[in-house]
């Protein structure tokens, strides 16, 4: 009787058998489930840093094109300045010449 009890009956090593595959089946089934799961964070943390990229490259083309509209602007205000000095100093001459004349030609009483 001993001896039966030591062997185990084919029955008993089938259901053994199937329990270890069933278990297998649900660690593999969880491991997929988790596996997914991690697939799903990536794909997201992924589409997020392109999301990212494209305003990081949008900022940059807008930055670029205001400091290029920024340095055409200086250009023409520095012209506009120097033009307006330009004009300025002929005015002065002008203002010279007119006192000079003046003091040349004294003005007439009037009556």
């Amino acid at each position: 009787m001993e001896s039966k009890n030591k062997k185990s009956s084919p029955k008993d090593e089938s259901r053994a058998l199937r329990k270890k595959v069933k278990r297998v089946k649900e660690s593999r089934s969880s491991i997929k489930a988790k596996n997914r799961e991690k697939g799903k964070t990536i794909k997201n943390y992924q589409d997020r840093q392109n999301e990212l990229k494209k305003n990081r490259d949008g900022w940059k083309t807008k930055c670029k094109e205001q400091e290029k509209e920024c340095t055409e602007l200086d250009k023409k205000y520095k012209y506009v300045s120097e033009l307006f000095e330009m004009k300025e100093e002929q005015l002065k001459e002008i203002l010279k010449e007119f006192e000079e004349l003046k003091k040349k030609y004294p003005p007439k009483p009037r009556l």
